[in-house]
């Protein structure tokens, strides 16, 4: 009989990832995750039909949060840091943009990825989104290509 903690892990876990909605996840070091931005934005890649690796926290040079991969592991897509944003400040968002290109390997394939969880992709959302990335391509933060994650699990592209 297996434990509880083995099932979960089972359970629509490809080759290193995962493929279906689970109860909590494990990074690849075996530890759980607790990055609510990582875990929605890896849920939004899921229902595309993705597969998703949780990466496993290396302090203090973190690295990134998500690898997307095909859904059977054949496909190498692409690397995200995610960055959760709760606060209605401009500033703020383009401060998370510069956090996380800062923490990339580099730049050509991966993702910043920000989740408004508090926004809907509608006008409010939309004007937001786009006065937070103009602010943080004037201050030079933007260093290759930008997500913007809703609520409604929609997504843009800032680039």
């Amino acid at each position: 009989m297996l434990l509880r903690r083995e099932m979960v892990c089972m359970m629509g876990r490809g080759r290193g990832g995962y493929t279906e909605k689970q109860i909590w996840y494990l990074d690849s070091g075996g530890k759980k995750v607790r990055d609510r931005g990582a875990i929605s934005v890896a849920e939004f890649y899921m229902d595309m039909g993705y597969e998703c690796v949780f990466r496993k926290e290396h302090p203090p040079g973190k690295s990134y949060d998500l690898t997307i991969k095909s859904s059977d592991d054949s496909l190498y897509i692409k690397n995200i840091e995610v960055k959760q944003v709760a606060s209605p400040s401009i500033s703020q968002f383009a401060k998370n943009i510069a956090r996380a290109f800062k923490q990339l390997p580099d730049y050509s394939n991966c993702v910043a990825a920000l989740y408004l969880k508090n926004f809907k992709n509608n006008e409010i959302g939309l004007k937001f989104a786009q006065a937070g990335f103009d602010e943080a391509v004037r201050k030079g933060y933007v260093k290759g290509k930008v997500e913007v994650w809703f609520s409604d699990k929609t997504r843009i592209f800032m680039n």
